[in-house]
């Protein structure tokens, strides 16, 4: 009797398990849909990189419109893209090796960079991608990264509408360089004999609505007093200025930037490059950060103390003007106090954001 009645015990609890199990909801499929997006690559490991390219940047997947295929975009920081197809039931994207990624002849590549096969990403439940497989690029000119695993994980990106976009913005360049193009394979040159820069410059980014709904005109651009045709997507948050000539100028293939938000802009493409023509030299920006000058500039407050105060910057400096002489204090967003002074006066600081004090007033301000 006993044996019976722990049978049916023992009965009972697997019938009780086996419906625990089958009634737990699944978790929801990620979609074709879901998948769209701007991700933050991180390399779970990189094994080769003679090139010294970029191993963590964004990546901005979107639908090319053919069924299950999806684009990366920004691959290494640069110009590069690569496809893949979406599998629904599998939760998987495989990307097929042997694919050719911009003008530079870069291609997707295996262990050994060979030209064979696929590697999948699998979709977890979250939306992240990930990776275990061996892949990367290979130049025809030397470039090469070679990733040993990967994730990509979905962030949350501010929306830029083109309005925003415009103004005037400083650029600083932390990489870059002038190229001689005389030779038949290019070289860096110390001595440049283009009057153009590429280390510090400001240039401005106009709408051009004559050719189209998003398109950019934008005005010295590497020191050049020239207007460069270009183009912005809002969903990309992306702007390419294409291919063309002007005047004494090259630009031979599309070049990108990122919009990181109203007030400014990365440079993280290394094809970011303009040749001239006249003296047979190029001007490449690996890197830059473009800030936009008039932000939160001009902007008058009425403070506690009966004191108005015109708190704004223009080519680097601040400059505080105010009816009667008030006490000012700079700080760093951490709240380091990097100025003090008064008003009428021309404050000098490095390129950056500052909470700037006049009186009782306190404004953010942009340099």
């Amino acid at each position: 009797m006993k044996k019976q009645n722990s049978f049916k015990t023992l009965f009972t609890l697997v019938v009780m398990a086996l419906f625990a199990f089958t009634a737990r909801p699944a978790q929801a499929a990620v979609t074709l849909d879901d998948l769209a997006g701007t991700y933050t690559f991180v390399a779970t490991g990189v094994s080769e990189n003679p090139g010294n390219l970029a191993t963590e940047f964004d990546v901005i997947v979107s639908l090319t419109g053919n069924e299950n295929e999806v684009k990366f975009s920004n691959f290494v920081a640069s110009a590069n893209s690569f496809v893949g197809t979406f599998d629904a039931d599998a939760q998987t994207i495989t990307v097929a090796f042997g694919q050719y990624l911009n003008d530079n002849f870069d291609m997707l590549g295996g262990e050994g960079y060979t030209e064979q096969g696929s590697f999948a990403f699998t979709v977890n439940a979250d939306g992240s991608l990930s990776t275990d497989a061996v892949f990367g690029i290979a130049s025809f000119f030397g470039d090469a990264i070679l990733f040993s695993g990967a994730t990509l994980t979905k962030t949350v990106q501010v929306d830029v509408p083109l309005a925003d976009v415009l103004g005037t913005y400083s650029l600083v360049a932390t990489d870059g360089n002038y190229f001689d193009m005389s030779s038949f394979f290019p070289m860096p040159t110390d001595d440049p004999q283009t009057t153009a820069r590429y280390t510090d410059f400001d240039f401005t980014i106009a709408a051009d609505a004559a050719s189209g709904e998003n398109a950019l005109t934008i005005t010295g651009m590497w020191g050049i007093d020239a207007a460069f045709k270009a183009t912005y997507n809002q969903t990309d948050r992306r702007i390419v200025i294409s291919a063309q000539t002007v005047g004494n100028w090259d630009i031979t293939s599309e070049v990108y930037m990122s919009v990181k938000s109203a007030t400014e802009i990365i440079f993280d493409d290394p094809s970011f490059t303009v040749k001239d023509n006249t003296t047979s030299e190029a001007i490449n920006i690996a890197a830059a950060t473009a800030t936009k000058k008039d932000a939160g500039s001009a902007v008058i407050e009425e403070s506690s103390d009966n004191t108005s105060a015109l708190i704004y910057a223009q080519n680097g400096v601040l400059y505080v003007k105010a009816a009667q002489t008030v006490k000012v204090e700079v700080y760093s967003l951490s709240g380091a106090l990097m100025s003090q002074g008064t008003s009428d006066a021309a404050i000098t600081l490095p390129r950056g954001m500052y909470l700037v004090k006049a009186g009782n007033q306190i404004q953010r301000v942009i340099l």
